[in-house]
């Protein structure tokens, strides 16, 4: 809340009553965290809107579907594995390996490519992978399910229907089984992930 406030977002007072907190894939989690930080204090927000990010665990995926599907945990341990073997020549040969020897689509190869330092012997990945494998992992086990269960804030749940296999058939099943009327769902069936790049009317509407 600190920061929000230090960003010049009303977290007290008359005005944080109007607030409201949207997060996509990991920024859900911390969307949460920010609705937790207000409930405490009494104060929730206007509304907490979650695009595609699970509130529990998400869904552990096998290798091969992982690959297939090139899930966040995929795509870490291949940054992870790239950024352990040091220097490329240039961005060009990176992405080369990205796609060739590490399994990136074209797409996600160039995105993750993006971010590099030029060192003597050419370029190599400039992510703290350490710290983002601890965000990583945290979020992986942060649960704030009893924020959506417990009815003391209105919350909005956007699922990605290509990305169903993230969450997992016990998510979906907790989220379906939220009874009370705080809780707004939507199923975005043609949307992968990123649901504002796939579905934005849908997301919209």
């Amino acid at each position: 809340l600190e920061t929000l406030a230090a960003a010049g977002v009303c977290v007290d007072g008359p005005g944080a009553a109007e607030l409201v907190v949207c997060g996509h894939s990991f920024g859900g989690k911390v969307a949460l965290a920010v609705l937790h930080a207000l409930l405490e204090r009494g104060a929730p927000p206007k509304k907490t809107w979650l695009f595609d990010s699970v509130p529990g665990t998400p869904a552990r995926l096998s290798e091969e579907v992982s690959r297939a599907e090139q899930s966040v945990d995929f795509v870490l341990r291949v940054v992870e594995s790239a950024a352990a073997q040091g220097a490329y020549p240039d961005r060009a040969a990176l992405v080369q390996a990205l796609e060739k020897e590490h399994g990136l689509s074209k797409a996600l190869a160039g995105w993750v490519a993006q971010s590099v330092r030029y060192v003597p012997d050419g370029v190599e990945l400039s992510y703290d992978v350490a710290t983002v494998r601890e965000l990583y992992d945290a979020y992986q086990r942060t649960d704030f399910w009893h924020l959506l269960e417990g009815g003391h804030a209105d919350v909005g749940v956007v699922v990605a229907g290509r990305n169903r296999h993230a969450w997992g058939d016990e998510n979906i099943r907790k989220l379906n089984d939220v009874r009370h009327g705080r809780l707004h769902r939507a199923m975005l069936d043609n949307a992968g992930h990123n649901v504002h790049v796939d579905d934005l009317p849908g997301l919209l509407d």
